[in-house]
């Protein structure tokens, strides 16, 4: 039962696992929890593989209305996975009630540049490359804040993490251009050719300033 799991820290959204084994490499008792069963077998797996299992454990379920007790981790983090929430209010919420007073939530995430609203193309690209990576919108840090503030969380950092993003799309961007005569006899599923058009509409976006990356750390209130 996760609800009678008490560990250090938790990663909400944690896909196959990558940020959680990773902790647990350092030695840090973790729960991973993702929406599909599937993610939650392969990075059972993998931390078998990689002799982990003692410090990760992964669930499948939603990260906004979890079976974990009150007060139950030190810190709570969120890589690249609340933009794709349809109710952030809600993870926020979560986030608190599962938190021990005076735990830690981290969020490292893409966010709306602030300012005037994209459009023509600019506003036609980032909802292309949005609807590909099934992202209901992004919100602003500001707009985050606010949710932050009103569930009684204090700001500790702050941090614009866009050029250590750069490298990495890039190097996406022009590997999917790279392979694209390869995706008809590569790619058997049309999830698997979509990947290669999201590759490149991501760091598009990027490059026209779109997005931003952000690294918000914040602490819970007794």
């Amino acid at each position: 039962d996760a609800g009678n799991v008490r560990d250090d820290l938790w990663v909400a959204g944690c896909g196959v696992g990558g940020t959680a084994l990773w902790l647990a490499e350092w030695g840090v008792d973790t729960q991973g929890l993702t929406l599909s069963h599937r993610e939650a077998e392969k990075a059972t797996e993998r931390a078998r593989r990689l002799g982990l299992s003692d410090h990760v454990s992964f669930w499948a379920g939603d990260y906004a209305h979890t079976c974990f007790s009150p007060a139950t981790f030190d810190q709570v983090w969120a890589v690249e996975s609340l933009c794709q929430a349809e109710g952030r209010a809600a993870f926020v919420r979560e986030a608190r009630r599962i938190l021990k007073p005076g735990g830690t939530l981290v969020v490292c995430d893409w966010w709306r540049v602030p300012g005037q609203a994209p459009t023509g193309r600019d506003a036609a690209l980032l909802r292309r490359w949005l609807d590909c990576w099934a992202i209901p919108d992004l919100t602003t840090v500001a707009e985050f804040a606010g949710l932050l503030v009103a569930h009684r969380f204090t700001y500790m950092l702050h941090r614009d993490t866009t050029e250590h993003i750069f490298p990495s799309s890039r190097r996406l961007a022009g590997l999917a251009l790279l392979t694209w005569p390869l995706v008809p006899l590569a790619c058997r599923s049309p999830e698997e050719r979509a990947n290669h058009l999201r590759a490149w509409l991501q760091y598009q976006a990027l490059r026209r300033g779109l997005w931003k990356g952000e690294l918000i750390v914040v602490g819970r209130e007794g």
